[in-house]
Formats: structure tokens, C-alpha cells, sequence
């Protein structure tokens, strides 16, 4: 006689297999659903073609529909950053930070470096062009990733800070120099 955690471990097991056979029915219960919408293109009802009695013509659908699922919204990020901000990615704007001046920012991603650019309205031997390294990036499609400035007072001694947005997808940061007068720092 076999033990009763056998059993249970069968069950369980059974259980399990059935538990993942249901998640699968659910989902192409969900895709007929999705896909209703070609009965109201067409002028056939719904069930004489998009049934479960025709699976070559549900696999093919359903193929094309998770295709276009995948690449569109990508497709469209791609195409929006590069009418927005450029390649190589950019973004400029002018502020006056304290340092003599009306200052050009550009803030740029170079294959993967976000570098901010400080470029002053009346250069002098003392208020020269600064560049600051804000962070290197290494995932995939590192050089697509745009960065965007902004200059809030963030510690509140009257001086705005440089705020950088690093927008790489669902792992944006914030990177933040602070204005000690004449330049930015990491620290006071």
C-alpha cells in the first residue's frame, strides 16, 4: 500500500496540471473576446468564422494580434522620443542659475552617458562652458534613453538646483547637483 502523502502529492499534482489546463482555456476565452471586434468588420456573424470550431483561423488571429501587441506600443515610444528629443537624444533649455547670467543647458546622451552641457550666456576666463557627468547607462537601448532638466530649489537656500530625469522606461531616476554659486555639485 502506498503512502498517504502519495496520494496527496498526486492530487496536488493533478490539481496544479488542471489549475494551469484552466488559466489556458481562460485566456483564449479572453482573446475570442479581444477578437469579437471581426464580426462587426465583417458582415458574417461571429461564430460562422472566429469559433472554436476553426483553430487554424483562431491561432492566426490570435498570432497577428499578439505580434502587433508587442511591437506597436514599442514602435510608437521609438518614433515619439525621436520627434521629441532627437538622436542622439537632447534636450536644451535656458535658465538663470546665478552664474552670470541667462545659462544654456543641453542636457545629452551619448551612446549611453547622460551628460549635461552648462554653456554660459557671456563666457569669461572665470565663467567657462562646464560639463557634468550624471550617470552611465548599460542596459539595451541605452543610447535611446532622454533625459530632461529642470531647476527647483530643492535645499532652500535660495539657489536652483539642477534636476535631471533620466527616462529609461519603467526604471526612471532622478539625479540632483546642487548650485553652490558658481557651478553644480554632487554634495554641499
Amino acid at each position: 500500500m502506498l503512502p498517504q502523502s502519495y496520494h496527496q502529492n498526486k492530487r496536488s499534482r493533478k490539481l496544479l496540471f488542471l489549475g494551469g489546463f484552466v488559466r489556458i482555456k481562460k485566456f483564449f476565452k479572453e482573446a475570442f473576446i479581444l477578437f469579437n471586434w471581426y464580426s462587426i468588420i465583417s458582415s458574417r456573424p461571429s461564430c460562422s468564422y472566429f469559433s472554436f470550431s476553426n483553430p487554424r483561423a483562431n491561432c492566426v488571429i490570435l498570432v497577428v494580434f499578439l505580434t502587433a501587441y508587442t511591437l506597436i506600443p514599442s514602435a510608437l515610444q521609438k518614433w515619439h522620443d525621436d520627434s521629441t528629443y532627437g538622436y542622439p537624444r537632447t534636450y536644451q533649455t535656458d535658465v538663470n542659475v546665478g552664474h552670470g547670467g541667462t545659462e544654456h543647458f543641453l542636457a545629452l546622451n551619448n551612446h549611453g552617458t547622460i551628460e549635461v552641457l552648462e554653456i554660459p550666456s557671456y563666457p569669461s576666463t572665470t565663467n567657462q562652458p562646464r560639463l557634468y557627468v550624471i550617470v552611465q547607462l548599460t542596459n539595451q537601448g541605452a543610447d535611446l534613453v532622454p533625459a530632461i532638466l529642470s531647476f527647483p530649489d530643492i535645499n532652500g537656500d535660495g539657489k536652483p538646483d539642477m534636476q535631471v530625469r533620466v527616462l529609461d522606461g519603467s526604471n526612471p531616476s532622478v539625479w540632483v547637483l546642487f548650485n553652490n554659486g558658481t557651478s553644480f555639485v554632487p554634495k554641499l
